[in-house]
């Protein structure tokens, strides 16, 4: 895994934990930008011998703070619903982009008739 898929991963799991244990809101604008960043970054590629992401940030977030997850699985199982379902849409997006490598092509000429 990269650097920057580590660290993202590392923010996810922060941000979950800080949420389960002050009972503050979720930062959804914050999550889509990480998990954006993640999709950027290359996340299917580096993790397809591994659990799907929502599993990882779950494991991650009852490792690092083991007694708010504790008594707060059901808003952790929707809080990776809802990571999913953002994973899912920043990568639709990706792949709706246009690639880097077409970028640099030449405009077609205009004709003007």
């Amino acid at each position: 895994m990269t650097p920057q898929i580590e660290a993202t991963l590392s923010d996810l799991t922060t941000m979950y934990c800080k949420a389960l244990a002050t009972g503050e809101i979720l930062d959804t604008e914050r999550v889509d930008a990480l998990v954006k960043n993640l999709s950027t970054n290359g996340w299917k590629r580096h993790s397809q011998d591994q659990a799907p992401l929502s599993t990882q940030i779950e494991e991650r977030v009852k490792r690092q703070c083991p007694e708010p997850s504790m008594h707060r699985g059901a808003a952790i199982g929707g809080w990776m619903k809802q990571l999913d379902q953002a994973y899912a849409n920043a990568s639709r997006y990706e792949a709706s982009s246009p690639a880097d490598e077409n970028q640099d092509q030449p405009m077609p000429p205009s004709t003007q008739g």
